[in-house]
């Protein structure tokens, strides 16, 4: 009984480190810019890969929004004009789906989804979500991207990066 008893013990530890250490968060190398998912590891960005875009909007023509950008770190210091088609609400209420185009002074654009969560009980810091960059053309054709955003009042604050 004891030996079975000691077996069980085993194979719990066992079980219980495989648990563990699958469902640890792997931290990629910024060398090789990407995981198995084709997302950068954004935690710990090298410099020449991170980015920071800000664009405000004008929300009188909710639910699809124009503004202007900014952008600084990875994709240099430069500014353009932003599009934003606001999705709706998952049934929940608290969940939007967007889309945001921006257009560079050279015509080029990039895409990005964005995954946006409300809170009812503040506006901001607690409006947070996630993006991904879906494509790009001209200079930025081919671009990968992802991070995190915030929703300071009439704005869009992402930080992440980009290859």
């Amino acid at each position: 009984m004891q030996k079975t008893n000691i077996k069980l013990l085993i194979l719990l530890v066992a079980v219980s480190a495989l648990f563990f250490t699958g469902c640890k968060k792997k931290v990629v190398s910024n060398s090789s810019d990407s995981n198995a998912t084709g997302q950068t590891n954004h935690a710990n960005p090298k410099p020449e890969n991170a980015v920071h875009i800000v664009a405000t909007f004008d929300f009188s023509t909710f639910p699809n929004v124009y503004g202007t950008f900014t952008t600084t770190g990875a994709l240099g210091d430069q500014n353009g004009t932003a599009f934003m088609a606001i999705g709706p609400l998952t049934p929940t209420g608290k969940v939007a789906h967007c889309v945001v185009v921006l257009t560079f002074q050279d015509g080029s654009t990039i895409s990005i989804k964005q995954e946006c969560e409300f809170n009812n009980a503040q506006v901001y810091p607690d409006n947070k979500g996630q993006w991904q960059i879906t494509g790009g053309t001209g200079a930025y054709a081919g671009i990968k991207g992802n991070g995190i955003t915030t929703m300071p009042p009439l704005q869009e604050d992402m930080t992440g990066v980009i290859q």
